[in-house]
């Protein structure tokens, strides 16, 4: 399973998100929040656009056409993106060497 290195500790601050390059053309996106570090693949399941946290940081929001999702849980909680659907969570690791993301290839990479 591939490992990837995202930044110090603390670097990402309480809050704050960023992107991360996994693939050509596939992109993580991680944010800390209550003390928890979080991270999806950084893909709407609406038309692909990328998300990050609203200004209130209630919820992760699609710059395209605005469909909102959990930042618990990654499910669609209103907007565009079809009722049902979530983006695909990735696992985090905080060590003392900072925060790594965990994921695996899909079995067909253009599936992210």
């Amino acid at each position: 399973m591939p490992r990837t290195f995202v930044c110090r500790s603390e670097e990402l601050l309480e809050g704050k998100g960023r992107s991360v390059k996994l693939l050509p053309g596939t992109e993580a996106y991680i944010f800390r929040l209550h003390d928890q570090v979080k991270a999806f693949i950084n893909r709407c399941t609406h038309m692909g656009g990328p998300v990050e946290l609203t200004s209130d940081k209630t919820k992760l929001c699609c710059r395209r056409h605005e469909a909102t999702f959990s930042p618990q849980t990654g499910e669609r909680v209103g907007g565009q993106a079809p009722e049902g659907s979530a983006l695909t969570t990735l696992m985090t690791e905080e060590d003392g060497s900072g925060i790594w993301l965990q994921w695996s290839l899909p079995q067909d990479p253009f599936s992210l």
